[in-house]
């Protein structure tokens, strides 16, 4: 018999489901508390379903989640790289990062990007959009056996989150039972419909961008999706609705003599300069990718950076990505080893 998912179910859908099994509707409600709140995804744990009706959902139902096809751990630090792979083969990276006082979970989007930033490895794969129940999945993959605990969520996985912001919004509620709008964060690219889209969600989850250059001509070397003006970006992160004092992310990839010259930093700050209460700057040292023609810049470089925008008032924190033994770290990700390339 062909499964289905009953991930990613609105209520009234989820309760339809059950009925057509001839299941009581209160069962849905027991299954949402189950998959949402308890983080469990196994029907034989559901100790208060009766055995018949763990036995119908798994011979329905079973599995819910993706495969794990693969874990690699960091020798370096906290952080776990997850493979997935779909029904349809196509497969997609996550990253959970455990740090002292928090866990943070790094998801995807799609199962590579279309588009082809010059310095990231996701980029190199064409992929598709993540399904809603594909979403929830990752994310129940990651947090088994952690209901309870705090855990931030930030879309900054393989692909471009606002090419599949209608997915994603549909993701979202079941994320939100357990985890504060306020602990997710959704990255960008910069695709200006996606921006206005996302910020029609309620509720609303935090927004960040990737900037990478202080001028249109930089920016649009290194990501071809920036077709339009710096001037305009900018207008439509300003517009984003948020919260009094709340900042919107900037992260800027500093990559050695191509983004860090004082030239384009200059740039940057006047950009920035009379948006300085709205903004805050995340600076990332670029993560070497094989094959591509950027090199980290030099530990002095990177302090001096974050010390000339904090001399302008910027907002602004060093970023040190964690994986970058496994090839988790910004822009590396690439779903290695399975599905179409």
């Amino acid at each position: 018999m062909k499964r289905s998912t009953l991930l990613a179910l609105p209520p009234a859908d989820l309760a339809r489901s059950v009925v057509a099994l001839g299941e009581k509707p209160f069962r849905a409600k027991q299954l949402w508390r189950w998959f949402y709140q308890r983080y469990e995804t196994d029907f034989d744990a559901m100790t208060d379903l009766s055995k018949p009706a763990r036995a119908l959902f798994k011979e329905r139902y079973h599995p819910l989640l993706p495969q794990q096809v693969r874990v690699e751990a960091s020798r370096r630090d906290p952080s776990r790289k997850f493979l997935f792979r779909f029904a349809d083969g196509e497969s997609a990276e996550a990253v959970f990062m455990a740090h002292e006082d928090r866990t943070t979970l790094c998801l995807s989007t799609q199962t590579g990007c279309p588009l082809g930033c010059a310095f990231c490895l996701t980029g190199r794969r064409p992929g598709r959009n993540l399904t809603p129940d594909e979403l929830v999945g990752q994310f129940l993959s990651l947090v088994r056996g952690m209901a309870g605990e705090r855990v931030n969520v930030v879309f900054m996985g393989m692909g471009e989150p606002l090419l599949n912001v209608e997915h994603l919004a549909a993701a979202l509620p079941f994320l939100y039972e357990t985890v504060s709008p306020k602990r997710v964060t959704v990255s960008t690219a910069g695709v200006l419909k996606g921006i206005a889209a996302l910020g029609r969600v309620r509720p609303l989850p935090r927004l960040a961008l990737s900037l990478n250059a202080g001028t249109d001509a930089t920016r649009r070397a290194l990501m071809p999706v920036h077709t339009y003006t710096m001037r305009e970006l900018f207008e439509a992160m300003l517009a984003y609705p948020r919260k009094p004092g709340e900042r919107i992310t900037l992260e800027y990839v500093l990559i050695k003599g191509v983004n860090d010259t004082d030239a384009e930093l200059g740039a940057l700050f006047d950009l920035l300069k009379p948006h300085r209460r709205v903004f805050k700057v995340n600076l990332i040292p670029y993560n070497a990718v094989p094959d591509l023609p950027y090199e980290e810049p030099e530990e002095a470089r990177v302090d001096a950076v974050g010390r000339m925008l904090a001399r302008r008032e910027i907002t602004v924190t060093v970023r040190r990505s964690l994986g970058r033994d496994i090839r988790a770290a910004c822009g590396q990700l690439a779903g290695e080893g399975l599905g179409p390339p």
